[in-house]
């Protein structure tokens, strides 16, 4: 989901992974903490930038090529 912040008051921070871990399998938490332990400020605003900037990406396919360039595509 990209939310707007057309004000510009949030800046890029990072992400916490927040899920019920009684529902969600080990394999699932572990990937999820890996990619967002991989994720800089930089990816961050690029991904911000991406899906809502000029170009107005489908935020999946940001996504998808982000988790490509990260190694996370097996």
């Amino acid at each position: 989901m990209t939310l707007a912040d057309p004000l510009n008051n949030f800046p890029a921070q990072p992400v916490i992974p927040l899920m019920r871990t009684d529902r969600v399998a080990e394999k699932a938490v572990e990937v999820l903490n890996d990619v967002s332990a991989s994720l800089t400020t930089e990816d961050l605003v690029m991904l911000n930038e991406r899906a809502s900037g000029s170009n107005k990406e489908n935020p999946k396919d940001v996504a998808k090529t982000l988790l490509k360039e990260k190694g996370f595509d097996r």
